[in-house]
């Protein structure tokens, strides 16, 4: 969630596919509710203040690393892939040529 709608394009252009975005009507860009209490505690805010964190990713270098571990991943499975048909392939050229000595083995007895 943006602060402003610049933030929400960022987040929206760097976005992964797992990240799941909605829309609230009527409600600002950074869809926040505000809620008034009776009291304010000041214990309870200092402590919450100690504890507040902003981080400020860096959401292009995410979605570029996520990239390419996907690139990885797939050039990985394309290579076994290859793999496996080089093996059956050698498999098959292996089974005709035993086929092939045991039939000029039968030939010449």
């Amino acid at each position: 969630m943006g602060l402003e709608k610049y933030e929400n394009e960022e987040l929206i252009k760097f976005g992964l596919p797992e990240d799941i975005w909605f829309h609230a009507d009527k409600m600002s860009s950074a869809h926040v509710r505000t809620v008034r209490v009776e009291k304010r505690i000041n214990e309870i805010v200092n402590r919450l203040n100690k504890t507040k964190v902003e981080r400020k990713p860096d959401l292009k270098a995410e979605r570029e690393a996520v990239n390419a571990a996907e690139r990885a991943e797939r050039s990985q499975q394309l290579r076994e892939k290859n793999d496996t048909r080089s093996c059956k392939g050698l498999k098959r050229r292996d089974k005709l040529r035993y086929e092939a000595t045991r039939v000029s083995w039968s030939l010449k007895r």
